[in-house]
């Protein structure tokens, strides 16, 4: 049975999920992405201004003293951008004019 809550702050609304005291941060943030529809997007997760970097924990671990008295905890997410300057980096620069089209030596 749902003992728990965590309320989403996303994208300017607010959304509330149910979740049991040991269930791990990963299987939560997993449903969050698929309610949203935001499976293959990167999301970070802020709770009391701290990013979540362990995924493995639980409710029960990682809430403070007064969200596990009454339930509840507020976690802000927000979606990373993948910016033009990483989007590159796996690109080996060749010493050679490369055809655009069928991406071989232009000699």
């Amino acid at each position: 049975m749902f003992q728990n809550q965590i309320e989403f702050s996303y994208n300017g609304v607010n959304i509330i999920m149910q979740c049991k005291a040991n269930e791990k941060l990963k299987d939560i943030f997993k449903n969050f992405k698929f309610i949203i529809k935001a499976e293959k997007e990167v999301l970070i997760y802020m709770y009391n201004e701290i990013i979540i970097s362990n995924e493995e924990l639980t409710f029960e671990e990682i809430s403070n003293s007064e969200d596990k008295k009454r339930k509840k905890m507020n976690i802000l997410v927000i979606k990373e951008e993948v910016s033009e300057v990483h989007q590159y980096d796996n690109i080996i620069k060749s010493k050679d004019i490369i055809c655009p089209d069928c991406n071989e030596d232009i000699k």
